[in-house]
């Protein structure tokens, strides 16, 4: 039990499942009822010790009766159904460090749940499924940001309806599966999860987590319905982005300068931690170098896509500019943040 569990940083102590909470020597299929409540209750006991409950939105009473419930209705449900209920159990705590993650390929998701890659479900763990597309938010609503190869069309519509429901009514109905700290936070984190299938199948939306149909909208076509099949985690289907949108890539450096813009020199931070090439003390000496060099007019820090990290190495990322004298005259230093900016970020 012990080896599935991971503290993923922050000012708490908190936890983390890799998949699902389950007795991993064993298959799915022979899974009994009192494996699930064992693991459930040393879960609970894990908070109990380690989180301060009182300080969030979840009283520990009724974390008490939470867990008695979930306890209670384990024998009639299937492994898939158990592990969302205990996403939904630790996202109720109302900490964003708190979180069971979901056993989704990240590669076909296109999301890392945590700072980092957690490693991928033992044999046993129930895998879920994800939709060929992925989602993203805009002002005039949710479109379709990637897809793969085989539905590439669709990338651009905006999605009207996803299974039996409107698309911003699906979104309302996961929010109690995702763990956050802020609104801002929920809903980026919603819709990167709305694609999860088996989410979908829970709360409604659709009947099969092996399929799932769409309505979809374009300026040029209008509306139409589409039945999308899912992709299972072992798939590795190829993924299509729009020219100039491919994402960053998880071995790419968590930092960089950017001086490229007259009188501005930008600083791009994707992880606060250590990379394989470079640590953040050696990137900090880089940043006063350039300081020193270019005495640059202004300066940008941009976290927009910084899910956090190690909070002891943030030192290291605040003293240049602490030194750099126009750092406290308005106009001159500026931070970027977004719905992903999290943690140490």
């Amino acid at each position: 039990m012990h080896d599935r569990w991971r503290g993923i940083g922050g000012a708490l102590v908190t936890l983390c499942l890799v998949g699902a909470c389950v007795s991993l020597a064993q298959d799915e299929r022979s899974l009994s009822a009192q494996d699930w409540r064992a693991d459930l209750h040393e879960l609970a006991a894990h908070v109990r010790e380690n989180h301060r409950l009182a300080d969030h939105t979840l009283s520990a009473e009724d974390f008490d009766r939470a867990v008695a419930d979930l306890d209670e209705r384990i024998p009639s449900m299937p492994p898939h159904q158990i592990t969302l209920e205990l996403a939904r159990l630790l996202a109720s705590i109302g900490d964003g460090h708190t979180r069971l993650t979901f056993p989704v390929n990240p590669s076909n998701l296109g999301y890392e749940q945590g700072h980092t890659r957690d490693p991928e479900p033992a044999p046993g763990v129930p895998r879920f499924h994800t939709l060929p597309v992925r989602l993203g938010d805009f002002e005039e609503g949710i479109h379709i940001i990637s897809a793969t190869r085989e539905h590439e069309d669709l990338i651009g519509a905006r999605v009207v309806t996803i299974g039996t429901k409107p698309v911003e009514d699906a979104l309302s109905s996961i929010e109690p599966f995702v763990a956050h700290d802020s609104p801002a936070g929920l809903r980026f984190q919603a819709i990167k999860l709305l694609p999860v299938t088996e989410l979908l199948v829970e709360v409604g939306a659709s009947a099969d987590a092996t399929s799932t149909t769409l309505v979809v909208t374009t300026d040029t076509r209008g509306e139409t319905q589409t039945t999308l099949p899912s992709v299972a985690y072992e798939q590795t289907p190829s993924w299509v982005y729009p020219k100039g949108q491919q994402p960053r890539n998880n071995e790419d450096p968590f930092f960089a300068l950017d001086e490229s813009l007259e009188g501005t020199l930008i600083v791009n931070v994707y992880q606060i931690n250590d990379s394989p090439d470079e640590t953040l003390g050696s990137f900090s000496r880089r940043i006063v170098d350039a300081l020193e060099r270019l005495e640059p007019d202004r300066v940008i820090l941009d976290l927009r896509y910084c899910h956090g990290g190690d909070q002891s190495l943030s030192r290291a990322l605040v003293l240049p500019f602490i030194r750099w004298q126009r750092s406290s005259v308005p106009g001159h230093l500026f931070a970027l943040v977004g719905p992903e900016t999290f943690s140490a970020a």
